[in-house]
């Protein structure tokens, strides 16, 4: 992470959950964090706890709601006044209403669409310029994505919601793709979690908390952290390498792919692409550290420990002592 030190990230729906993390973790590491939320407030909380901290980074707190296309557009006008522009963007920022397909309220299918797909491609696009404008060619654009962007489980509130992530799926690849196009070395990662600690579920589920804590009472779920984590290995991979996307869910879950529950989701050859920059393919199998993102004198930049099961490389949560001392 040395080279990002002092350098300008954007972290959307930084207040609370994965991206409060992931905007404490990149301050930590030395970067100066734009975080935007519509609740100001506690990001302010969380940049003072920073500063208190001593992390080397800083934390600098925008109001906005991201349903709004002018306030994203003041926000970013704001941000090449004070800081010249972005190197890196993370759309974290996403909602979900359970609203089924069949019998939910357009109003709620709307606010999910103008957030979670409209919003990050809105964020998406401004970055980008404000990149063009300074010739930086080495950044980052990361959508905090999902699993349910993969595949769709038989719940009907959630249908919606997912359609919202399967569109992110798509605007990840067409991103890499246009990028590619102009000759751009702009990374396009977008980082798929299972469930997530988080004020995920209360939120959904605030008509019925019963249900909502039962979301996380069944196993082990991944923790706000897990998902930083992820984030600073995929800015850490060497400047010629891109990761266009990444899954992630915990052990216990193993999340639900293709109609059956996994043992163990990782970062395989089939959901981890990994790129040159030039837009070659690096490799599709697990055949050595150049197919995962090993450096040019052939060390390993995995994520953590790797097994060959017979169907792709599995990896196990927890078990990676550079993530678990979060060193940058």
């Amino acid at each position: 992470m040395d080279r990002w030190r002092g350098r300008v990230a954007l972290v959307t729906g930084a207040s609370v959950g994965i991206g409060a993390a992931v905007a404490k973790e990149l301050v930590r590491c030395g970067m100066k964090v734009v975080g935007c939320a519509r609740n100001v407030d506690k990001i302010q909380e969380l940049a003072e706890e920073c500063k208190k901290a001593g992390y080397s980074g800083v934390l600098v707190p925008i109001k906005c709601d991201l349903t709004k296309e002018e306030e994203i557009l003041s926000m970013f006008a704001t941000i090449k006044e004070q800081h010249k522009g972005v190197d890196v963007c993370i759309n974290n920022a996403g909602l979900a209403h359970p609203e089924p397909l069949l019998g939910g309220k357009t109003s709620g299918w709307r606010n999910m669409l103008d957030v979670n797909v409209i919003g990050l491609s809105i964020c998406t696009r401004e970055a980008y310029q404000l990149m063009k404008e300074r010739n930086v060619d080495d950044g980052h654009i990361i959508h905090i994505n999902s699993m349910s962007g993969h595949r769709v489980i038989p719940t009907a509130d959630i249908h919606f919601y997912t359609a919202t992530k399967f569109a992110v799926t798509a605007l990840t690849e067409g991103l890499r793709q246009e990028l590619r196009e102009a000759k751009s070395h702009i990374r396009a990662t977008c980082i798929s979690p299972g469930v997530v600690a988080t004020e995920f579920a209360p939120r959904l589920y605030s008509h019925d908390p019963d249900r909502a804590a039962a979301s996380y009472a069944q196993f082990t779920p991944l923790e706000a952290v897990d998902l930083a984590n992820a984030v600073t290995y995929v800015l850490s991979a060497p400047p010629y390498v891109q990761y266009e996307r990444t899954s992630h869910c915990s052990k216990e879950h193993g999340d639900y792919l293709d109609g059956g529950p996994e043992e163990e989701v990782a970062s395989s050859p089939r959901s981890l692409p990994v790129y040159r920059c030039d837009g070659s393919l690096e490799g599709q199998s697990g055949s050595g550290d150049r197919s995962l993102g090993g450096d040019r004198g052939g060390r390993s930049q995995r994520a953590g420990p790797l097994r060959d099961e017979g169907g792709g490389l599995r990896q196990e949560r927890g078990q990676n002592p550079e993530l678990q001392q979060r060193r940058c």
